[in-house]
């Protein structure tokens, strides 16, 4: 049952494997943890770096698009203020609340 925890090996490869899998499940669990229900956006914008990264590589455009891609990224969080699950799609409407304007009047 504690196998997940220790390796039940002691040789260098199977400490690596167990290592890798430990950092990559608490690599997940820190960004649920932190970013919830947009973790799911964070992991999209990664598989589109991966993809354009397998896509281009060897290329000399890779650096290139991948520096527009993300900078593109960054500059439509700001233009649109984040982005709402709505707003991508209807169906992930109800994973984040309406948004709630205040006045002082």
């Amino acid at each position: 049952m504690f196998d997940v925890l220790r390796p039940p090996k002691h040789d260098a490869t199977s400490r690596l494997a167990h290592r890798i899998q430990f950092d990559l499940f608490f690599a997940f669990c820190f960004l649920v943890g932190v970013h919830g229900f947009n973790t799911v956006k964070i992991l999209i914008i990664l598989l589109l770096n991966y993809g354009l990264a397998k896509n281009l590589g060897g290329t000399r455009a890779l650096g290139v698009t991948t520096w527009v891609f993300n900078v593109g990224v960054l500059f439509l969080n700001e233009w649109y203020d984040g982005y709402r699950f709505a707003d991508i799609h209807d169906i992930g409407a109800p994973l984040v609340p309406a948004r709630v304007s205040l006045s002082f009047g």
